[in-house]
């Protein structure tokens, strides 16, 4: 049961991670292209307001990243590798199968331990690009979680 709760908590932190890397991405991109040539060329006047006003939410947001970062470094001295792979049960229903080796924490030794958990998924609930890949009727590779979060985890600031 322990595995299991530390795998759910491993897979809680790196989403909270992602979404907040994700979403500061997304706003500055939206800042930088819209709002910025917009409050220059309708109301200059207030520029000024709305740059200050990205450097107090950049106040709030870089800690969390910081943070998140430092979760998945101290994370990564216990994971050292998590897979996912997404698969079409016989009853027709999809599932993801998270395979982690890991170095428990508690681990009195060295000792390497694998887990697997199986999260049933109702279709419309898998990612876009997988329902995509499974609609096309294309090979699913396994997704290596590890790495992709340590190269999500080099971009942030």
């Amino acid at each position: 049961m322990a595995k299991s709760i530390w795998v759910a908590g491993t897979e809680l932190i790196m989403a909270i991670g992602s979404f907040f890397e994700n979403l500061w991405m997304i706003l500055v991109e939206w800042f930088q292209s819209f709002y910025d040539t917009w409050t220059q060329s309708i109301l200059p006047t207030l520029q000024k307001y709305a740059r200050e006003a990205w450097v107090r939410i950049d106040r709030v947001t870089a800690p969390l990243k910081r943070a998140a970062k430092q979760a998945w470094r101290e994370l990564r001295r216990y994971i050292l590798k998590q897979t996912l792979d997404v698969l079409q049960l016989p009853d027709g229903h999809w599932a993801y199968n998270i395979i982690t080796w890991l170095i428990p924490p508690e681990a009195s030794s060295r000792q390497v331990t694998r887990t697997s958990v199986q999260v049933d998924v109702p279709f419309e609930e898998l990612p876009d690009d997988v329902r995509a890949e499974i609609i096309r009727r294309e090979e699913i590779e396994q997704i290596d979680v590890t790495k992709t979060r340590d190269q999500e985890m080099e971009l942030v600031n």
